[in-house]
């Protein structure tokens, strides 16, 4: 899992997420690595980047290899549109994913006889999740746009890119902490109290409860504030995985890149290739002590 954010504003486009892979091992325990990337620049000197969340990848071929195929058809053949780039991402991506993903789900659907087996087939379903938002700017224009996707193995279209709005961020992955934080209660808990026999209100009514808990914002932050407020709520999820009793799904360095109206893809913050090595070494030095 992960943690992952996008935010348009009319200056540009944020992408912001934490840096754990989560590698499921057979007969063993879920290992995490802290040292995946999760936002990509698509191109050399470009005005578009990606950020993914959910599954990390496929066995036979990377995220980063698609994100460069990707590149090479858009410098043969420039996107019209931020729009158009994500349609043509939605597109390739989802013929690798239909191949190796949805073709496997399908076939265990088909098969699962007990209720278990069925449940064991929706579990893995989620779990085969995968969600995109790519965002910047298609030149000539330069007006910042962001689109986001997800893919799903029991989805059988090419998923259709939706726009997001001005002035909103998404977060995508495990948002649970970033939603408590500023919203006064995640979608799921809001859910359970709203199906709860206890709770003999309406929704409306539990919506008019927790609105005064809300931590509003003003819609149309300052660029560098946006960083802020992006690399704030990855930092403060990591931070919460960290002293509590969950998975450690969400940790590693914090990435944040931003495309703007007039400049090209940026990185904020981004970790070197050796940034794992140098962990290694500072956690030695420290138990030397």
């Amino acid at each position: 899992m992960t943690i992952a954010a996008c935010y348009l504003s009319p200056e540009g486009v944020v992408f912001g997420s934490d840096s754990t892979t989560t590698i499921s091992v057979p007969s063993a325990d879920d290992r995490y690595f802290d040292f995946g990337q999760k936002i990509f620049q698509i191109g050399e000197c470009s005005t578009l980047g990606v950020v993914t969340w959910g599954l990390g990848g496929f066995q036979h071929t990377s995220y980063r290899t698609l994100y460069a195929e990707l590149a090479d058809a858009f410098a043969a053949d420039a996107p019209a549109s931020v729009e158009d780039a994500a349609r043509r991402w939605a597109a390739k991506f989802y013929s690798v994913y239909d191949g190796a993903i949805g073709a496997a789900h399908r076939e265990a659907e088909a098969n699962a006889q007990t209720d278990q087996e069925k449940k064991a087939v929706a579990d893995n379903c989620e779990r085969m999740t995968v969600g995109f938002c790519i965002g910047g700017i298609a030149m000539p224009n330069r007006r910042p746009a962001a689109f986001e996707m997800e893919f799903r193995p029991d989805g059988i279209t090419i998923p259709v890119p939706v726009a997001l709005p001005m002035g909103q961020a998404i977060f995508r992955g495990v948002p649970v902490l970033v939603h408590r934080t500023l919203y006064g209660i995640d979608p799921e808990l809001f859910g359970a109290i709203a199906a709860s026999p206890l709770w003999n209100g309406s929704t409306e009514e539990l919506i008019e409860l927790v609105a005064p808990y809300k931590i509003e914002h003003p819609a149309m932050l300052p660029l560098r504030d946006a960083i802020d407020w992006i690399c704030s709520c990855i930092q403060g999820t990591i931070k919460g995985f960290k002293f509590s009793s969950w998975a450690p799904m969400c940790g590693g360095p914090v990435e944040v890149a931003v495309v703007t109206s007039d400049r090209p893809f940026r990185w904020v913050k981004h970790k070197s290739l050796d940034a794992a090595i140098e962990a290694v070494a500072s956690d030695t030095h420290w138990d030397a002590l």
